[in-house]
């Protein structure tokens, strides 16, 4: 079988990305897969190889955040007719952006307080601080900032206008910050075991997710038997609303017996020590058997 694999990309995500989708690489090589890898530094490089990626059996993409998950390459691939990893076209942009996905998922978990901010409105809806401002429509926990007191929310702000027309502005919740990896096997939904999250910094941030050491991983959380049914019944029926296809990740936290919702990332984090690969290593799914789960399950449902 012939695979297209992209990675790296143009956005802020770029080198995780790249690092990712190297060992993605090697994982499809151990499985006896034909590989073909695509750095896409440059989105002239998918025209140049269009005839390439038409000849592919299946295009594996390892792209993270803008290039990845908004829904761009999918509708690019799907003007090609070609088959490929993940959510498609419509659930990639609609799960990377947080207004949407707040709105159809709200009666199925509970998510913080928040509201949209129009380009310039300065005003705190939620009359309340600390919150977090983060962009509508980003991944990685790019450009999300803490805010204690008016006078930082002001000076967050002005900055925020200059790179969005729009932000949330979101109640920031202490608790026990979770990560719940999902995949699909035979076209049925397997949470994998639910890792547990203990920055160094404030909370999870770019920073926590991409520097080695900031962050303490426990795997499966230190959560009771209740609770932990509760989520993952909970994660599948998010995972259904959306639509997600072969893969994805449900980031929240846990507050005074509560489980609340931030977000889903479609195509998680793919290093060895990524949150997903390392949940399933728990599972006893090694990474190289973790990446053919992924690919045969894009195939058979393609197939159906």
């Amino acid at each position: 079988m012939k695979i297209f694999l992209i990675y790296g990309g143009t956005a802020s995500e770029k080198e995780v990305s790249a690092r990712g989708g190297k060992r993605v690489a090697e994982a499809l090589r151990f499985n006896n897969y034909e590989v073909e890898e695509l750095n896409l530094d440059d989105y002239q490089k998918l025209i140049d190889n269009i005839e390439k990626i038409k000849n592919s059996d299946l295009v594996f993409i390892a792209l993270h955040g803008t290039d990845g998950e908004s829904g761009k390459v999918q509708g690019f691939l799907d003007t090609l007719n070609v088959k490929y990893i993940g959510s498609d076209l419509l659930a990639s942009s609609v799960c990377f952006n947080k207004e949407i996905t707040f709105e159809l998922v709200k009666e199925i978990v509970d998510i913080p307080e928040w509201k949209i901010l129009k380009k310039e409105e300065k005003n705190n809806p939620l009359n309340r601080f600390p919150v977090i401002l983060k962009p509508i429509s980003e991944g990685s926990s790019v450009d999300v900032e803490i805010c204690d007191t008016l006078e930082d929310y002001s000076d967050k702000l002005d900055n925020f206008y200059k790179k969005y027309d729009e932000l949330i502005v979101q109640e920031f919740i202490i608790g026990k910050e979770i990560t719940i990896p999902m995949i699909e096997k035979d076209g049925k939904i397997v949470v994998l075991p639910i890792l547990e999250i203990k920055p160094q910094n404030r909370f999870y941030d770019y920073e926590a997710k991409y520097t080695e050491g900031k962050t303490k991983f426990i795997v499966p959380a230190r959560i009771n038997d209740e609770m932990r049914e509760e989520i993952v019944k909970k994660s599948e029926k998010v995972f259904e609303k959306l639509n997600c296809k072969d893969f994805a990740r449900i980031d929240g936290i846990i507050k005074d017996g509560k489980f609340y919702f931030f977000e889903v990332n479609t195509i998680p984090g793919l290093t060895e020590l990524s949150d997903l690969p390392m949940s399933a290593k728990a599972e006893g799914i090694d990474f190289n058997n973790l990446i053919n789960g992924i690919v045969l399950e894009a195939v058979n449902r393609a197939e159906d």
